[in-house]
């Protein structure tokens, strides 16, 4: 069945000059949308830069399956930022697939030695110097607008042990009382960034995160089920106790994510690395046993799990009163649940309207513009409302929205919220029940 393109996917082709990056949620068809490119615009010589072989590996298949007839390279940076690796001849596409991880000192020398009159960058956390090298955002795909899983992410609240306790208020003691000296010199620097460091081993190896995810496991032993761990020897721990496979880079057992893939294997636990890259399209419970702070690594673990058709639900567990509660911050991108008790001074206020958002039952609009709500049955369709012609004016490419108890319908982007009208009349279900079938790019 030939699969109709997302609209932002066609937009690419009308935006896209000479350089740009696409921002997009994980999980929403940035591979087939660049693919979409090269057709379009008949490109010959297409250089492709990636991260990881197993990236490497992802777009030849696609490339294969798409049928794409251009001249294609594809490479790792750990190649191409190499002056023995410079190309001999110009591309007239370079994409580079995860751009923010193009432009570390080291990789960075990519764009010197490759020779390219196009660039795209591909990214779901572009940063200022990814923008530096390939361009402005000119393609931005939030969570509500990519048709990705539903989801819903479950904060965890955990106790550090007394011991814990203790080391963790040293550090914290040592690392204030050197960034409150009149004159921080570069020896402090360095010791401050050694004490963050430390301090931020200890909250990873929080003692109470093993038993933690033992559980969740054990109760949603039917399920597939991935789990991110920041620590080797945490990751191991958890595998010996659930004797489930463990992957890492002192454990690369391919076999072991082939089995994975094809459900052979239940569940898998990993460390960070499998952040990118990965791509099993059925996983029903994401386990983020130990986590990073930023953005950027908040986001590419998310995406491990929101890839179609499956719904999911994401667990991230947290150390109370530590540096932890930082990820807080990111709640209000998605759907969110909170178990146990934070301290909350990590918190930005939240305004009445975001509150009411996620007190609001969903909806969504798909990219046919037909209203529907998720059930446990599948899909119910609603006939037009009046309300049809301002979603189809703030939701172009389809996305989710929500009903208030007042009628009121929200639209969320990013983590912002508005209104965009109020509900005159209910919505009354369709006549003929409409299925459309769930696109799956498989990218």
């Amino acid at each position: 069945m030939k699969v109709k393109p997302y609209q932002w996917q066609t937009e690419l082709s009308e935006k896209f000059v000479d350089k740009g990056i696409v921002d997009s949620a994980p999980g929403s068809g940035k591979t087939f949308g660049a693919i979409l490119l090269i057709k379009k615009r008949k490109y010959k010589n297409v250089l492709i830069a990636v991260p990881t072989l197993p990236l490497k590996q992802q777009w030849q298949d696609n490339l294969i399956k798409q049928k794409v007839t251009a001249n294609t390279t594809v490479k790792t940076f750990h190649k191409l930022y190499k002056p023995e690796h410079s190309s001999n001849t110009e591309y007239d596409l370079m994409i580079v697939d995860e751009c923010h991880r193009s432009v570390s000192p080291k990789f960075r020398n990519l764009y010197k030695y490759q020779r390219y009159k196009h660039i795209l960058g591909l990214s779901a956390t572009p940063n200022n110097l990814s923008k530096r090298f390939c361009g402005d955002v000119i393609i931005k795909v939030s969570f509500q607008e990519a048709n990705i899983a539903t989801f819903k992410v479950v904060f965890i609240s955990l106790d550090l042990t007394p011991r814990e306790r203790m080391f963790y208020q040293k550090y914290s003691y040592n690392i204030s009382s050197l960034m409150n000296k009149v004159e921080t010199r570069t020896r402090d620097k360095q010791l401050i960034e050694n004490l963050i460091f430390k301090r931020r081993g200890l909250v990873y190896r929080a003692e109470n995160r093993i038993p933690k995810t033992v559980s969740i496991m054990h109760k949603n032993k039917d399920k597939n089920i991935l789990v991110i761990c920041q620590r080797i020897e945490q990751a191991d721990t958890l595998s010996k106790l659930t004797n489930f496979p463990v992957f890492h880079s002192q454990n690369k057992n391919n076999q072991v994510l082939e089995d994975f893939k094809s459900g052979k294997v239940k569940s898998l636990i990993s460390v960070g690395m499998l952040r990118e890259g990965f791509d099993k399209r059925d996983i029903d419970l994401l386990i983020i046993t130990s986590t990073a702070l930023t953005k950027s690594a908040h986001i590419q673990s998310l995406g491990r799990a929101i890839r179609l058709p499956n719904e999911a639900t994401v667990y991230v567990l947290l150390a109370r009163d530590t540096t932890d509660e930082k990820v807080l911050k990111f709640k209000n991108m998605y759907d969110y649940q909170i178990e146990g008790n934070f301290t909350g001074k990590y918190d930005e206020t939240i305004p009445e309207i975001v509150k009411q958002y996620y007190h609001s039952e969903p909806f969504s609009l798909d990219y046919k513009f037909n209203i529907f709500k998720h059930t446990s049955e599948g899909r119910k369709y609603y006939q037009d409302n009046s309300i049809t012609k301002e979603l189809r004016r703030h939701l172009p490419r389809g996305g989710r929205f929500r009903i208030t108890k007042t009628n009121k319908v929200l639209i969320k982007s990013e983590s912002t919220v508005k209104v965009i009208g109020t509900l005159s009349q209910p919505l009354e279900p369709a006549i003929e029940v409409v299925d459309y079938p769930t696109v799956n790019w498989e990218l």
